[in-house]
């Protein structure tokens, strides 16, 4: 394959896509789980898995909050976009496709469970001792 050209990628007939991994955050008292934010459509617009909103398969519904850019206040009327509830695709794995404006993203959410175990150990000591002296037993 030849070198692309700054003709071919301004043509836009040559796409790439990168595939990025990151953990998602959680707030105080929220059953949410949150993805970075991102400007898109003239919005900042916030991801999260609603984990009180679960589909028939027990996948959480991906909800997209739209922030205003030029005051940071959260957009209510977006609620009524397509965009603002998708649910995962297929079964058995959590896949996402939030469209929105000219955005297309494929979310695969994964699950890691964190075990902790505490252990509670309770030592005891006990002994016993013969004295012998002389031929008797004390």
């Amino acid at each position: 394959m030849n070198p692309l050209t700054p003709k071919d990628l301004e043509s836009g007939t040559v796409r790439a896509w990168a595939t990025t991994t990151q953990e998602l955050t959680t707030k105080q008292g929220s059953v949410c789980q949150f993805f970075e934010p991102f400007e898109c459509g003239g919005y900042k617009v916030v991801l999260r898995l609603d984990w009180k909103d679960l589909d028939s398969q027990g996948n959480p519904m991906l909800d997209a909050d739209f922030y205003n850019l030029s005051t940071d206040k959260i957009d209510k009327s977006m609620t009524a976009q397509p965009a603002h509830h998708t649910q995962a695709q297929g079964e058995g794995e959590r896949t996402y496709l939030w469209e929105f404006a000219d955005e297309s993203r494929k979310l695969r959410v994964t699950l890691t469970w964190l075990v902790s175990i505490t252990a509670v150990v309770k030592f005891s000591d006990s002994c016993s001792a013969k004295v012998i002296s002389a031929g008797e037993v004390f």
